[in-house]
């Protein structure tokens, strides 16, 4: 079991927290798991999320799975250079691909976040 910071050093060096905004550990009604699907260990950071989420008995709450820098992403006519979707993402879920940057997919990620929440407000 992890600390109380709930933190896992990922394969680049990087860590994840997982706490709502007050800082409870377990207490969010909903888990945005964000993937930087440009990293070319992204798909490996992401199971390990997954396994966190697991020893942190978070694997009932709804997750939204967010693909993150679709704007660094190759895209069709852009002449290659820049990388393509990490082979074996699909293996993560049904995610939405998005672009902190440009906001692309925003929309699309804010549907996905209100019809989680309103399923967690059915079950409740």
């Amino acid at each position: 079991m992890l600390g109380k910071n709930a933190a896992n050093e990922i394969a680049n060096g990087r860590f994840i927290i997982i706490y709502d905004a007050e800082g409870r550990e377990g207490e969010a009604d909903l888990v945005l798991h964000v993937v930087d699907i440009t990293h070319p260990n992204a798909v490996e950071q992401g199971r390990v999320v997954e396994e966190v989420m697991r020893d942190l008995h978070l694997e009932q709450k709804p997750v939204v799975l967010v693909l993150n820098k679709e704007d660094l992403l190759a895209q069709p006519g852009d002449g290659g250079g820049r990388p393509a979707l990490p082979e074996g993402v699909e293996a993560l879920g049904r995610g939405v691909v998005v672009s902190a940057v440009t906001h692309s997919g925003l929309d699309g990620l804010l549907r996905e976040i209100e019809a989680a929440l309103e399923r967690v407000v059915e079950v409740h």
